[in-house]
């Protein structure tokens, strides 16, 4: 009960006390300093026994942006939205759509995308991406393409497991990004390859895996 009363009580003597120090300041009384004391004892015993709650922690809100890896061009997509570009008609990919097929696990295999400047507008490209782990890609120069003008696109492929896969590599551009279609299938290494995952090997020492 006392507990309950707590706050109240805490509330109560805060409002003597300042009464008290006003009193102070027009009769000088010998016993006003013992009071105070006691007071500010008592108050931080209910404090200490709960019977002042503390102010609720402020509410923080964090903003989480989209993170990707950029390669060949830096700072592209490193850690602000990615912002899409509308009208991609001035942008020409050759092939449209890039499919890899017969391809072996544990395997790299290279290929090259050829990205042309149709539009009548300059485009600085800034930087490439993927959203799939199994797919490499890199910009073979970054920088501004005027009319007419390419460059390429190189995209590394290598799967550790045996199916099916797809994914978008983002390639950015002061416009916006512009998504470009990858596939591919594998099969079972010819000479039971395996991948070797998690392993860490000491720099200058040559590793020498079970076979």
């Amino acid at each position: 009960v006392v507990f309950r009363l707590a706050a109240p009580i805490c509330w109560a003597l805060a409002l003597f006390a300042v009464v008290c120090r006003a009193a102070a300041m027009v009769w000088p009384l010998r016993w006003l300093p013992r009071v105070q004391l006691a007071l500010v004892l008592l108050e931080l015993f209910f404090a200490a026994a709960g019977g002042v709650e503390p102010r609720p922690a402020p509410e923080i809100t964090v903003e989480l942006l989209r993170s990707a890896t950029s390669n060949g061009g830096g700072s592209a997509a490193s850690t602000r939205p990615t912002k899409m570009m509308l009208d991609a008609s001035g942008i020409k990919f050759e092939p449209r759509a890039l499919s890899l097929k017969g391809q072996r696990t544990c395997v790299p295999r290279w290929d090259e995308v050829e990205i042309t400047n149709v539009g009548d507008k300059p485009i600085t490209l800034e930087g490439v991406s993927s959203d799939h782990s199994m797919f490499h890609p890199s910009l073979v120069k970054a920088g501004t393409l005027q009319r007419l003008e390419s460059t390429q696109i190189q995209i590394l492929f290598l799967t550790q497991a045996v199916g099916t896969f797809e994914g978008l590599i983002l390639v950015y551009t002061n416009m916006g990004a512009i998504p470009y279609t990858v596939k591919a299938t594998a099969g079972d290494n010819p000479y039971k390859v395996e991948p070797i995952v998690g392993a860490k090997v000491v720099v200058g020492e040559r590793f020498n895996p079970a076979i």
